[in-house]
């Protein structure tokens, strides 16, 4: 196995193979530090769907995050009336951008969820953050 090399990058973690930078969504407005990395890259629509789903569950997991979940409980049906299987879906993870704090459900859940009710936006990269310096500067 090959090492990886990982540079912090603000809020996203690139490594010496050119990977992607991890999809980072911000949750809430103004200075709000909580955000949602999905578990497969997802447009902003899909994401503000899934996170007022009805369904979506805050989970602890090991590690400083929340697990975002998909619950399909017992007793749904699909729009043509068919039963759907109940079952669980990790879809993400919730975290406190700052790489240290720890997220707790009684602490954080209830935040979360008005965080969601604020809004939800793309977090920029750093080379998002220049090119508007670039493009906005006289």
């Amino acid at each position: 196995m090959i090492p990886v090399k990982e540079q912090n990058n603000g809020s996203f973690k690139i490594n010496d193979k050119n990977q992607m930078p991890r999809q980072r969504w911000k949750v809430g407005t103004g200075n709000s530090r909580i955000e949602y990395s999905p578990t497969s890259p997802k447009s902003l629509e899909k994401v503000v769907k899934f996170l007022n789903n009805k369904n979506m569950e805050l989970r602890p997991i090991k590690g400083r995050s929340l697990g975002v979940y998909l619950v399909i409980p017992e007793g749904s049906v699909n729009k043509k009336g068919e039963p759907i299987d109940p079952s669980t879906h990790f879809r993400g993870y919730m975290s406190f951008n700052d790489s240290t704090t720890q997220l707790t459900m009684d602490d954080y859940a209830e935040d979360i969820l008005e965080k969601i009710k604020e809004g939800i936006s793309s977090v920029k990269s750093e080379e998002e953050i220049e090119q508007f310096i670039d493009e906005t500067s006289s």
